[in-house]
């Protein structure tokens, strides 16, 4: 695992490289607030993990580590992350991740196709744009805004079939009006 120093760095690795902002956002804060917004997603969905402290810390802890692996490997962009799939490199992307760190891999691993990871990835989209719509400047910043929205509508959407005994879309729906400025579903 990540020494507890490697940990701390999360206050200084930043994020949106490639879009002009008007600060930066570091790992750490994007990581409170992507835990803050998947506890609410849980609550407000339905989900039964909220009345198992277990499930509920299992939640709040992937929120906040989701990320973590990047003050090792930095914060890729989601373009170049396109790109390696598109060369048919996806799963570089993790081999690299399990050799900077085979305990934070394995948690990954542990979180693919949950509940958990669904909320956790909606909130972090959620986030994004959150961050985006006061700080993103220029127009790419907008393009990449809408493109963030449109993302949040695509897994909502998913998470419908996947995860039919939680209400996420909903959840989602309510969050999104509660935090963003802008009509993210139609």
């Amino acid at each position: 695992m990540l020494t507890l120093i490697e940990q701390l760095r999360a206050g200084h690795v930043n994020r949106w490289q490639i879009v002009q902002t008007a600060r930066p956002q570091t790992l750490a804060e994007h990581s409170f607030h992507v835990s803050a917004i998947a506890g609410e997603l849980a609550l407000l969905s339905g989900w039964e993990g909220m009345e198992d402290p277990d499930r509920r810390l299992k939640l709040i802890v992937w929120g906040l580590y989701h990320d973590l692996i990047e003050v090792k490997t930095g914060d890729l962009a989601s373009p170049f992350k396109e790109c390696l799939r598109q060369a048919g490199g996806a799963g570089i992307i993790q081999d690299a991740e399990k050799i900077a760190d085979e305990e934070y891999f394995d948690l990954h691993m542990q979180m693919k196709g949950t509940e958990v990871e669904a909320m956790v990835k909606i909130a972090d989209l959620i986030e994004a744009a959150y961050f985006l719509q006061d700080n993103g400047l220029g127009t790419h910043a907008k393009e990449v805004l809408q493109g963030i929205y449109r993302s949040i509508r695509e897994l909502a959407n998913s998470t419908v079939e996947d995860f039919p005994n939680i209400k996420l879309y909903f959840a989602t729906q309510v969050v999104c009006e509660r935090i963003l400025r802008e009509r993210v579903f139609l």
